[in-house]
C-alpha cells in the first residue's frame, strides 16, 4: 500500500480586528503566509519526504469568512493557497515544470469512493465551516464571554464541550454535531484516498483545513486524548495503513508512542 497522510490543520495568523471599516481583516497577516511555507516545508521533509514527486495532493479548505461578512477575508481558503504554493515551489525545485507541479494536485470538483457516487468538494469545505453557533445563538456567545472574563481558555474548553447552545437555538451547531460532521469527512477522504492512491498508483497527502473551534470536539474523543488545543497551524496527522490509522500528533513536545486504531475506531463506521 502507498504512504497515505491526511492532515487536519487549524488555519494560519489573521488580521482578527472585528472593526469592518478595515477591510483588510479576516486575511492571512505577511507574517501569517511566511509561518504558513515554514509549516508546510517542515510537514513535507516529514511525511513526504524523497517521495514528493510521486505523491498526489488535495486541499480542502473551510469557506468561512471572517465575522460571516464576504467583503472580509477567508483566512482558510487563504491558509490553502499558501499551503499549495509553498508545494509548488517545492516541485519544482525537483525539477517540474510549472503545469508538470500543477498536475501533482488532484483538481475534481468531486471524490469518488466505493460508497458514493461522488460527494463535491465544496460539500467537503463545508463540513470545515467554522461553526454557526456565532450567527444562530449570539445570546449564548455572549453569556460565556460574561461567564468567562472573555474569550479564553475556559471560554473555549466549554465551546467544544457543552451542548448548552442547544437551548438558544435548537439549529446551532454544538459539540456533536461538529464531531459529526468532521467524523463523516474524514470517512470520505479516507476512502477516497485508499481507491484513489490504489488506482493511480500513487502516494496521498491530503490537507484538511479548519478552525479550532471545528476541530475540537472531534480532538476530545477519547482517542485522541493527548491533544489539548491548537494554535495557528497547528494540527495532527492520520496516516492511514491497511489494518488501521496511526493518528501523529505534530506537537514536538509530545512524548510517547502514536496511537493506531481501526478505521472505525476513530471513523465511527457501523
Amino acid at each position: 500500500m502507498k504512504d497515505i497522510n491526511i492532515i487536519l490543520t487549524r488555519h494560519g495568523r489573521y488580521n482578527n480586528s472585528r472593526d469592518k471599516r478595515d477591510l483588510s481583516i479576516g486575511h492571512i497577516t505577511e507574517k501569517g503566509k511566511k509561518e504558513i511555507a515554514e509549516k508546510t516545508k517542515k510537514r513535507m521533509d516529514r511525511l513526504v519526504g524523497d517521495n514528493l514527486k510521486d505523491t498526489t495532493f488535495l486541499i480542502i479548505a473551510s469557506p468561512t469568512y471572517w465575522l460571516s461578512d464576504k467583503r472580509l477575508g477567508r483566512r482558510a481558503i487563504e491558509t490553502g493557497i499558501e499551503t499549495r504554493n509553498e508545494i509548488l515551489k517545492e516541485l519544482q525545485e525537483e525539477g517540474l515544470s510549472k503545469e508538470e507541479a500543477k498536475g501533482h494536485f488532484y483538481s475534481e470538483p468531486k471524490i469518488y469512493t466505493r460508497h458514493t457516487n461522488g460527494i463535491s468538494i465544496e460539500e467537503l469545505r463545508n463540513k470545515l465551516a467554522e461553526p454557526n453557533v456565532y450567527d444562530l445563538a449570539p445570546e449564548y456567545i455572549q453569556k460565556l464571554k460574561v461567564r468567562y472574563g472573555g474569550m479564553n481558555s475556559g471560554f473555549w474548553r466549554e465551546l467544544a464541550s457543552s451542548e448548552e447552545v442547544k437551548e438558544y437555538n435548537k439549529e446551532a451547531e454544538g459539540p456533536t454535531d461538529l464531531k459529526r460532521k468532521v467524523t463523516e469527512l474524514l470517512n470520505y477522504v479516507v476512502d477516497w484516498s485508499k481507491e484513489y492512491s490504489k488506482s493511480h498508483d500513487t502516494n496521498i497527502c491530503v490537507f484538511l483545513i479548519t478552525h479550532g473551534e471545528t476541530m475540537e470536539p472531534f480532538i476530545h474523543n477519547k482517542k485522541l486524548s493527548h491533544i489539548t488545543e491548537f494554535g495557528y497551524n497547528d494540527g495532527i496527522v492520520f496516516n492511514v495503513k491497511e489494518d488501521g490509522i496511526i493518528i501523529r500528533t505534530e506537537d514536538e513536545k509530545f512524548i510517547g508512542p502514536p496511537p493506531k486504531v481501526k478505521d472505525e475506531d476513530i471513523l465511527g463506521r457501523d
